[in-house]
This record gives C-alpha cells, sequence and structure tokens, in this order.
C-alpha cells in the first residue's frame, strides 16, 4: 500500500513539475526585454511612388495564444496565417514570402513526427493558382523576398522558376530540418539566388537596411534573431500609409505592443 502511495505521489509530482515547466516556458513570468536607447536619426519621407499590395493566404494553423506572444492567454485559441504578399510596383509585380506551396503536402512529410505534430496546418489554396484565378501569371513575379527560409515560408519557391530569390547569404548557413527548414524546398541550381548586402545606413531602429529601387517605397532591414538571415521588409505608400512585414520575428501585432517574447 505504501509503496502504491508512493507511485501515486511521485506520478502526481512529475506531473505537477511538467505542468509548471509548460506555464514558465509560455511566459510566466514574462521575461524582461533590455532596449536599446541609442538615439533614432531617422527621417521617414513619404516616396512619390504608386505602389499598392494584397495579402495571399494560401493556408493557417491554430494554437494556443500563449505560443503566439509572451502572457497570452493558454486556453485562447489563435489562428496564424500562412501568408504571401503580392507587391504592385511601377517597375513590376513581386513577393514577400511565399505561403504553402504546391508540394507542401509532399514537403512536409518529410519532418520528424513529433514536429509534424507541432507543425500541423490547413492548406486553403496556393500562391501561383491564387494568382492565376485573379488573371496573373507567375511568370510575372520576378522577384520573391523571403524573410526567412523556415518551411511555411519558403514552399513555393520552386513554384516560380521565373524568379529571383533575394535573401542574406546567412540565412543559408544552418538549414536543419529541426530548426524547422525542409531544403527541399530551396535545393539545387534551378533556384535564381540574389543575396543581397543591406547598407550601414539606419533605418528606424534598424542599423541596416536597403531601400531597393531607391525611391523609399520597398525597404528591406535586417532582423536576425528567429533566424540567421531574417528580413523585414517596410512598404511606404504615396498616401502617407506604412506597412511592416516582419516575417516570425512576432506572430501578434501585441507581440510588439507589449515588447514580449514569443
Amino acid at each position: 500500500m505504501k509503496e502504491r502511495n508512493f507511485k501515486i505521489n511521485l506520478l502526481l509530482g512529475v506531473i505537477g513539475l511538467f505542468t509548471f515547466i509548460t506555464f514558465y516556458l509560455l511566459g510566466y513570468p514574462k521575461l524582461k526585454i533590455e532596449m536599446n536607447q541609442t538615439e533614432n536619426k531617422f527621417v521617414q519621407t513619404v516616396p512619390k511612388t504608386e505602389i499598392s499590395f494584397s495579402i495571399i493566404k494560401t493556408g493557417e494553423a491554430k494554437t494556443s495564444e500563449a505560443f503566439v506572444f509572451e502572457g497570452g492567454n493558454v486556453f485562447n485559441v489563435h489562428t496564424i496565417s500562412h501568408s504571401a504578399i503580392l507587391i504592385k510596383h511601377p517597375s513590376g509585380m513581386m513577393l514577400f514570402d511565399t505561403g504553402l506551396g504546391k508540394k507542401i503536402d509532399e514537403q512536409f512529410k518529410e519532418f520528424p513526427w513529433f514536429l509534424k505534430l507541432l507543425l500541423s496546418y490547413e492548406i486553403e489554396s496556393n500562391a501561383v493558382d491564387k494568382l492565376i484565378a485573379n488573371g496573373i501569371s507567375p511568370d510575372q513575379i520576378k522577384t520573391i523576398f523571403i524573410s526567412h527560409l523556415h518551411w511555411d515560408h519558403a514552399s513555393a519557391i520552386k513554384d516560380f522558376p521565373k524568379a529571383e530569390i533575394v535573401t542574406l547569404k546567412e540565412e543559408l548557413s544552418e538549414t536543419s530540418i529541426l530548426k524547422g527548414y525542409l531544403p527541399s524546398q530551396f535545393d539545387g541550381k534551378a533556384v535564381k539566388w540574389n543575396y543581397i548586402t543591406l547598407n550601414p545606413i539606419q533605418y528606424e531602429s534598424y542599423s541596416e537596411s536597403k531601400d531597393w529601387f531607391g525611391d523609399g517605397s520597398i525597404v528591406l532591414v535586417n532582423m536576425k534573431g528567429h533566424s540567421a538571415g531574417s528580413l523585414g521588409l517596410f512598404l511606404n505608400l504615396k498616401d502617407g500609409r506604412r506597412y511592416f512585414f516582419t516575417g516570425d520575428v512576432t506572430w501578434d501585432l501585441r507581440g510588439f505592443q507589449s515588447l514580449s517574447h514569443k
């Protein structure tokens, strides 16, 4: 009887410890974020170029809000969209990320079983089919900016064989499956890489940037941290509106507003 009670207490202790660790890792207590207090010397100018963009939703995933930003409610279900951003500029059309591609189901099989459980998704429609449905040939996409090469951002790279893939070379320094990469999405000689170097020019609070067309409409910044070569992209519209696409640096606006970790 004593041995049975000991085993039950031991099991309850293990469950309690696991629960405590899980809640701690989900953001309780919140971890302090050190802010860089250096003076922001950036001055924003409104571009004269007329540009527009559309969000192409290719799929989604549902998870606990607590996984999305630190301090989120464990019991609230949060939907994350897997998307590509179609940008229309007078010089042509381009994408920021690709979302889930035509072969995502085949590609996803490469993950070990435990990652399949963590990274499950629901497909809606790939970017190529959505572009065609709206009268746009995928061959019209000449440039794809990649925030980073994780599976849900790079899945459709090979669906656009005529596009150059813009990234930092550091992003390919370690592309392990266990870290969320599926090399089959971007390996081989068919991919047209354009490894860019950012300029030591401050943009907002970022120390490196690249004004893609030199007109202030599309600006890339270095956001390494989530991955070795993560890129962020600012879109500045002629009417003064501004949009900032951050890849996976945060999955929710509250991640910026509350300065919280994921």
